[in-house]
């Protein structure tokens, strides 16, 4: 992977929740000491997001989603699996699909790596700007060499391979833990769209509400009656990879584990 960077705004909290007969596992773990040291993208002027395009879109480096299956592993997979593998299929300009998929990174190497010590069974959840300081630090080791399974011990050989693909640096656009990187809500959709826009995959995270769970169109939006405190439940990682002015009033593309 070239040297080079991701966009990350945060906020939250962890674990499952069942929805129906299906067990759904999250697992981002917010942690505002952690948000609080990582350094905040500098301030833009309204001059800087007048010749922003409607849309753009990085879903052409994506990898074919993955799932954490019954782990709390969404910090992983929404910084290792997804916006690692990302930024190597576009720093390579590798746009083919089956070839993206053989670059995969792996979510356990990082899992493994920023779980607590007594989280034996995959299930307790980690903090996502700790998964994406130790891409910057030890780089990722590819899914064929370090496979998706708890508990896996990481070999001598996978730290010496993910020492070859790290990531620069990032930046906090927003967060809910600070009250300077606290924006209002158009400014943090136009600083959202313009890391997109100049090629950052972002990296986020938020308290879900129970429909959340039950998406069934392609574009979701929370019930009427859900208020704020309704998004209590579990704190979940995920990539923004694209943002569309057109689509339903506004729109950005996530992928979801």
């Amino acid at each position: 992977m070239k040297p080079t960077s991701y966009a990350l705004f945060a906020v939250f909290f962890l674990v499952c929740i069942k929805a129906n007969a299906q067990t759904y596992y999250t697992g981002a773990i917010f942690n505002a000491k952690t948000i609080a040291a990582t350094p905040q993208k500098v301030t833009l002027s309204l001059r800087s997001f007048q010749d922003m395009p409607s849309s753009y879109s990085l879903e052409k480096y994506c990898p074919t989603p993955g799932n954490q299956g019954q782990h709390g592993t969404c910090a992983a997979f929404a910084n290792g699996y997804c916006i690692a593998t990302l930024l190597y299929a576009k720093a390579h300009n590798i746009t083919d699909r089956n070839i993206i998929n053989k670059y995969i990174f792996s979510p356990t190497f990082l899992y493994e790596q920023i779980k607590s010590a007594d989280d034996i069974d995959c299930q307790k959840g980690a903090d996502p700007i700790m998964a994406l300081y130790t891409i910057q630090q030890k780089g990722e080791a590819l899914l064929k060499t370090v496979p998706y399974l708890c508990g896996t011990s990481i070999t001598t050989a996978a730290y010496q391979e993910a020492i070859n693909y790290r990531i620069t640096d990032g930046s906090i656009l927003f967060s809910n833990y600070s009250p300077d990187q606290n924006k209002p809500a158009q400014e943090r959709i136009d600083i959202t769209k313009k890391a997109l826009s100049e090629g950052y995959p972002v990296s986020t995270g938020f308290n879900i509400p129970e429909t959340f769970f039950h998406i069934k169109t392609d574009v979701w939006q929370p019930s009427t009656t859900e208020v704020l405190s309704d998004w209590k439940h579990n704190g979940h990682a995920l990539a923004l990879v694209a943002y569309d002015d057109n689509k339903a009033g506004g729109a950005f593309r996530i992928m979801n584990s």
